[in-house]
Order: structure tokens, then C-alpha cells, then sequence
């Protein structure tokens, strides 16, 4: 039975009683409760079909008995029930407004989808504008309040389950961008524990390879700054899988790898790793000439190369 096509309790009823379901019992019940329940969370993804989810729920609540599923549905009959007339005010809110909106509905009907959706784009949307402002002006108290609300962000979604759909994509992809415009921030006045932090979180969201990758370069610097040398190039080397990558990503990805080679040839003094950090950083040099701390280091290891060939 495929519950997207039914439009009203009466039908509910009717259908589930039609296959039987009614007379189903022990595990074969919770099953077939937990499977409806699934189909209509699909409903429930559509604000204008809040009444045919409140349906849904409570005919399975009705008609599964006092199984887990069953009771689950219950009550989610009961939260969405008390924020149906708080809809078209939702619907009408202007962007200043939403967040105090969108508080009040889901304080009543947690992960509501339509609502949280709404929200955590409003706030990765802005993220952008406002980090780069913050590390900009290495504005600390501008960037403790975005602190608080990427905090927020993930408190809302990190009990969500999300699920293999399009906009559950989406949304991952947007935290991912959130997390990691967060974390660039703590990078622009050097809190790297912070930016490392932010960074996996973000990691933990991402969905699309592109919005992995692109974070992932920014881990890498982010463990090679905080002392973590193999984690840093397994990063690198994992984004430069990635062929979508574009050139100033792959090439800071290059330059974390230079630098970690750079550091092993100080500790053992091995040419072999003087060499590959001559090898990564023209890699860096070669895809975005404007990196100049890229540049200037291989103008370094470059002089010692010749200084060792003298010998």
C-alpha cells in the first residue's frame, strides 16, 4: 500500500483494514506500522499536506496497536495537530522574523521538515557574508555570536534523521558550507583547535563529493597546523581524488602536503623528503601562481636542493 495517494483518515481506515493490516500482530505489526509511519514522513515533507500527515499518523496509531511505531505515530499525530494554525504565519514571515517562527513550531513539533529546512538554510545562506566580515575585521565578539549560531545550527540537525532524498541533500551540502565558512573564520585569527572542530562537524554533514572535498582541503591544513602530519596528507590526498576539485583548492591541498614534507626533511634530514616537497609545492605553484606562501617556500627548498648538489 502506498500511503502518498490516500487523502483523508476514512480512507486510511478503510485501506488498512482492506489488507489486513488490522489483524496483524508481533513483529509482522511493528514492521508493517514502522514502514507506513516511513511513507508518511514523506507526506509530512510537504507543508501543504500537514492535515493528510496528521491523518496518516493517527490511522496507524489507531489501527497498529500498542506497538512502538505505532504509539510514535500517535504522538507525532499530536505534535503536528498543535501547529497547524501557526502554518500561514510560517508561511508569511518575513526573513527578520523567521527564526523566532520557526522556534516557536519547532518547539512543538521537533524536525519538522518544511520548518527546519527553512531555517537551517537562512542561517548557512548568511554565514558567508558574515564570517569573511568577522575575519575580516578580526571582530572577536562578532565572531563569538557566529560561534553561538553555527552551535545552534548543529544542535537543530544533529538529531535529524536525514534521509536519501534531494533536499536532505541539499541541506547536508549547506551545513557542510556553514561549518566550514565557520571555521575559516577561527582559521583568519589563527584558532585552529576551533577551526579543526568546526571543520569536522561540517565533514560530518556533507553528502555531495564536491562540498566533501573542498572541506576536506581545509582539514588537511587544519591537522597540519594542530601537529597531525599523516592526517593532514591523508586529507590532501583524499580531496585531490576528487577530479572536480578547482585549481586553488587542489593547490592548497599540494602546499599542506609541502609543508608536512618540509617538516620531515627538518627532523631526519632525508632528501628524499626535500624532494617531495619541492615535487607538491611546484604542483601548488603550477595550479595557482598567486599563492605566495607557496612560492616563496619552494624558492626556499630550492636554494637548499642546489646547496646539497654543490656538496
Amino acid at each position: 500500500m502506498n500511503v502518498n495517494t490516500l487523502v483523508g483518515p476514512k480512507i486510511w481506515f478503510v485501506l488498512l483494514v482492506a489488507v489486513g493490516i488490522v489483524g496483524c500482530s508481533g513483529p509482522n505489526m511493528e514492521s508493517e506500522a514502522a514502514r507506513e509511519s516511513s511513507l508518511v514522513r514523506d507526506i509530512e515533507g510537504d507543508i501543504d499536506r500537514l492535515d493528510e500527515a496528521i491523518a496518516g499518523y493517527k490511522a496507524i496509531g489507531a489501527n497498529f496497536g500498542d506497538v512502538r511505531s505505532a504509539k510514535k505515530a500517535e504522538a507525532r499525530a499530536t505534535r503536528l495537530a498543535s501547529i497547524s494554525e501557526m502554518i500561514e504565519g510560517f508561511k508569511t514571515a518575513p526573513e527578520d522574523s523567521l527564526p523566532s517562527v520557526a522556534a516557536a513550531i519547532l518547539k512543538r513539533a521537533p524536525n519538522y521538515e518544511p520548518v527546519l529546512h527553512r531555517l537551517g538554510h537562512y542561517y548557512a545562506n548568511r554565514s558567508k557574508l558574515y564570517t569573511r566580515a568577522a575575519s575580516k575585521w578580526r571582530d572577536q565578539g562578532m565572531s563569538a555570536k557566529l560561534k553561538r549560531v553555527w552551535a545552534f545550527q548543529d544542535s537543530l540537525w544533529s538529531g535529524y534523521p536525514f534521509r536519501p532524498t534531494h533536499k536532505d541533500r541539499t541541506m547536508r551540502d549547506a551545513l557542510c558550507l556553514h561549518g566550514t565558512n565557520v571555521a575559516r573564520m577561527f582559521e583568519s585569527i589563527k584558532r585552529y583547535d576551533e577551526a579543526l572542530g568546526a571543520i569536522d562537524r561540517a565533514l560530518s554533514y556533507g553528502s555531495g563529493k564536491d562540498a566533501l572535498a573542498r572541506a576536506k582541503v581545509f582539514g588537511a591544513f587544519y591537522r597540519f597546523r594542530m601537529g597531525n602530519a599523516d592526517g593532514a596528507v591523508a586529507f590532501a590526498k583524499e580531496a585531490l581524488e576528487n577530479e572536480n576539485l578547482e585549481d586553488t583548492m587542489r593547490a592548497r591541498a599540494y602546499h599542506v602536503m609541502g609543508q608536512v614534507s618540509v617538516g620531515r626533511y627538518q627532523d631526519h634530514k632525508l632528501v628524499v623528503d626535500l624532494d617531495m616537497a619541492i615535487k607538491s609545492l611546484n604542483e601548488a605553484v603550477g595550479l595557482d601562481p598567486g599563492n605566495g606562501n607557496a612560492l616563496a617556500l619552494l624558492k626556499e627548498l630550492r636554494k637548499a636542493r642546489g646547496g646539497l648538489q654543490a656538496l
